[in-house]
């Protein structure tokens, strides 16, 4: 006759079912802290956009611009000779950021064009310049930042003039080009350019003499583009 077994040391068999719900329980487990997880993930990236959002309506008006504020003039009277070519001076320039906020990695560039009046029928010598407002440059910036209101009076080195095919003794016209590229707090581009004619003090026209020409850029400008 066998030994009787005291119940409380009898092992209960688990049924197959059983584990099988266990292992249920874990998995539903898993997926419902994933669950929350990424709840709690939206919720915070929700959030952080909302804020985005709304600090970007807040400063959606906050823009830099950098405008003249008064017309480019030479350092020195500029030299026409029909032989020997141009010959400019530096150019000084007033600039300002008009703009509520700072401008970054300013860069100011000037050139020059010389319109004979009697056209030579190409275009980079007829037209009157319009200014590059799509292609920034690659030069040094005259300014790492400009905040809002803030002026300079950067001079810019002697720009290279290509002489028109221009007989002795034949009238043109003088152009000066600004062109201003910058940047925004977000990382924005933008570019603004203006062209100012040449006025002679005391000559009605540009002649290619040899003599200095005496004269200042008219205030306001011909062609604008950009910003």
């Amino acid at each position: 006759m066998p030994d009787p077994v005291q119940p409380e040391r009898r092992r209960k068999r688990r049924p197959a079912n059983a584990r099988e719900v266990a292992a249920l329980d874990k998995k539903f487990f898993i997926v419902r802290t994933l669950l929350v997880v990424v709840g709690i993930a939206l919720i915070v990236g929700i959030g952080i956009m909302t804020h985005l959002v709304m600090s970007s309506r807040d400063n959606s008006g906050a823009l830099p611009r950098l405008v003249l504020t008064k017309q480019p003039e030479f350092v020195d009277s500029p030299v026409c000779d029909v032989k020997t070519g141009f010959r400019a001076s530096d150019v000084r320039t007033f600039i300002k950021n008009i703009g509520d906020a700072p401008a970054n990695n300013v860069i100011e560039t000037f050139s020059l064009r010389l319109v004979p009046e009697k056209k030579v029928g190409l275009p980079e010598f007829d037209e009157i310049p319009q200014g590059n407002c799509k292609t920034r440059p690659v030069v040094k910036p005259v300014a790492n930042i400009m905040a809002g209101e803030e002026e300079g009076i950067p001079v810019l080195p002697a720009p290279v003039l290509t002489m028109p095919p221009l007989l002795k003794g034949e009238a043109a016209q003088l152009y000066g080009t600004t062109c201003f590229y910058y940047s925004d707090i977000a990382g924005a581009a933008h570019a603004s350019c203006e062209t100012h004619h040449f006025t002679l003090a005391n000559d009605p026209v540009f002649i290619c003499d040899a003599t200095p020409k005496i004269g200042d850029f008219d205030s306001a400008p011909v062609t604008t583009c950009g910003y």
